[in-house]
């Protein structure tokens, strides 16, 4: 349903509210966690031959304790992976607009477990990862 421009959609039981091609989502479990907002900046789309490889850059606040970035990262490679059927996803996450290389406090990277080893990226193992459909999204602290 759209109102001004703006459009609701149930993602992964939560809903989205979508403006003008970003995407702001409200994460929260149980009415006990703390909820957090964070903002998908843009995708953009990597995908050569039949490998379809994506990127997201996200906004959270300066203060989001680690654990909720780490939540947010999942969040946002299961939107991509679902919504572009993706390969492989990179997650850059910042504190702020713009994105900068200044402001980033994490990336993370998710390869399928299905893709054949000949058309898989170099991936940056880090002693951070959570687990997502069969693999696990590496993620880096800078």
């Amino acid at each position: 349903m759209a109102h001004g421009g703006r459009q609701r959609q149930r993602v992964a039981g939560r809903t989205v509210l979508a403006a003008l091609g970003v995407l702001a989502i409200l994460v929260g479990c149980g009415p006990e966690e703390p909820k957090t907002t964070y903002t998908v900046l843009g995708i953009q789309d990597f995908s050569h031959g039949r490998v379809g490889r994506f990127s997201a850059r996200v906004a959270v606040s300066p203060d989001l304790p680690s654990e909720m970035v780490r939540i947010v990262v999942r969040e946002v490679t299961a939107q991509v992976v679902e919504a572009h059927r993706a390969d492989v996803c990179w997650v850059l996450v910042h504190t702020g607009q713009p994105a900068t290389m200044d402001n980033l406090v994490a990336s993370a990277q998710w390869v399928s477990p299905a893709l054949p080893p000949k058309e898989r990226p170099y991936i940056e193992v880090s002693d951070d990862a959570i687990e997502y459909a069969g693999a696990p999204i590496y993620i880096t602290w800078p």
